[in-house]
């Protein structure tokens, strides 16, 4: 499953550099691998899937990551869900591109 989340990763850098479209969907496939990743998290802790929110503070209170951590997994989370729902004006493209950087880091770091 890492490998695979990995590829998510990496074809999001790739596809940023060869297009330059609205970015909804770059940030839809970053908010998956996130996703993704902490449900991978759980399960290796043994924490039962459920919403995101509710899956990164359960990691943050056994100890995966700090509560910065936890704090910037909020945020893409937020511009995850602007994307999903269509709220351009409510993130930009650097943000995104922020956003595919720390969430290639963070599996790198945590899977």
């Amino acid at each position: 499953m890492v490998i695979i989340v990995l590829g998510y990763s990496n074809r999001l850098k790739h596809a940023m550099l060869r297009l330059d479209v609205k970015i909804l969907g770059l940030g839809l496939l970053a908010g998956i691998a996130l996703e993704t990743s902490l449900k991978d998290l759980c399960d290796r802790e043994g924490i039962a899937h459920a919403k995101l929110d509710k899956m990164n503070a359960d990691l943050a209170k056994t100890g995966i990551y700090n509560s910065v951590m936890q704090k910037q997994i909020t945020a893409w989370a937020g511009l995850r869900n602007a994307a999903a729902h269509g709220n351009w004006g409510e993130y930009s493209h650097d943000q995104v591109k922020t956003m595919i950087a720390g969430v290639t880091q963070f599996i790198a770091n945590h899977l």
